[in-house]
């Protein structure tokens, strides 16, 4: 984020999954208060969108991950937490006789400073399968399609953020 900003935010996939009907994903936070004042509350939405042309760049409405009462200022708290989405909301998208999915993972922060309301901080980011053909992590291979290809566990999730947020 550009300097400036009250809050910056790390986010980091942990572990994607999918079943029949759901998709999970499993995530870090990493928030700081770039202010001298303390925040509060400081309120975190997120959603699981699908990343195809034509759809929205960002979820509207989207369900409350997690409230912080107070978030000191230079401080920093890290939360784990999880998105759960029936997988009819995030379509996938057929290459040849496989289904990819592509999702974009869509974060909101808004918070007060005691002086009011500050600016809603957005984020959008793309995750995708980051195994290497060992099923080890592996940089080089970027982000790419999830393969839904009945139930899975992704351990390997690798994400890009999307500019502008």
């Amino acid at each position: 984020m550009p300097t400036g900003d009250p809050i910056t935010l790390r986010f980091e996939p942990l572990r994607f999954s999918t079943t029949l009907s759901n998709a999970e994903l499993r995530y870090r936070l990493i928030l700081t208060n770039q202010t001298t004042r303390a925040l509060e509350p400081v309120v975190i939405r997120g959603a699981i969108i699908a990343a195809a042309p034509g759809l929205p760049a960002r979820a509207r409405d989207a369900p409350l991950l997690h409230t912080i009462a107070a978030l000191g200022a230079g401080e920093t708290l890290e939360i784990a937490g999880r998105i759960i989405v029936p997988l009819g909301q995030i379509a996938p998208m057929m290459l040849g006789g496989a289904r990819l999915l592509v999702p974009l993972v869509a974060l909101s922060v808004a918070a007060s400073d005691g002086g009011g309301a500050l600016p809603v901080a957005r984020w959008r980011f793309l995750i995708g399968d980051g195994a290497g053909d060992d099923g080890a992590p592996d940089a080089a291979k970027g982000v790419q399609p999830f393969a839904l290809a009945g139930p899975r566990h992704f351990g390997a999730v690798t994400q890009r953020r999307l500019e502008p947020a």
